[in-house]
C-alpha cells in the first residue's frame, strides 16, 4: 500500500519529534496498570490481574467465580454494565478470562473498576445462604 500525504508527514513527526510523546504514555499505561493490579487485588479477590508483559490489557482470571464463559460476559456487560474482551475468543486457555484494556484515560478504568465490584458484591450477596 501506498500511504498518503498525511500518513508520511505523520510518520515523519512521530520520529523526529514523538520521543516525549511516548514516554508520557508509557508512564500513563504503567500508571494505570499499577491502579488495575492493586485495585483488584484490594477490593475483588474472586479475581486475579495477570501482570501483562509488553502490552496495554490485562487479561483478569474470573475461574473462582464459577461461570460458563457466556454467563461471564453477561454478568459483566448487564450487571456491571462493562464490555471485555472475552478469553475464550483466544483459545481454550483463555476460557474463564477477560481481557481490559488499559490504554485509556483513568477516569475510565476506575468507573469499570468500581461497576465491577459493585456487580461482584452483589454477586457474594446473592450467594450467601
Amino acid at each position: 500500500m501506498r500511504p498518503n500525504v498525511f500518513g508520511i508527514e505523520g510518520t515523519i513527526a512521530a520520529y523526529e519529534e514523538g520521543i516525549p510523546w511516548l514516554e508520557e504514555l508509557l508512564m500513563v499505561l504503567e500508571d494505570n496498570k499499577q491502579y488495575v493490579l492493586n485495585y483488584i487485588k484490594e477490593y475483588m479477590p474472586e479475581l486475579q490481574a495477570i501482570q501483562p508483559e509488553a502490552t496495554h490489557l490485562i487479561w483478569i482470571d474470573c475461574q473462582k467465580l464459577g461461570m460458563s464463559d457466556e454467563e461471564l460476559c453477561t454478568f459483566f456487560l448487564e450487571k456491571a454494565r462493562v464490555k471485555f474482551d472475552e478469553g475464550f475468543k483466544f483459545g481454550e486457555t483463555g476460557s474463564a478470562f477477560i481481557r481490559m484494556n488499559i490504554a485509556c484515560p483513568k477516569e475510565r478504568i476506575d468507573m469499570a473498576l468500581r461497576r465491577m465490584n459493585e456487580a461482584l458484591l452483589e454477586h457474594r450477596i446473592g450467594k450467601q445462604p
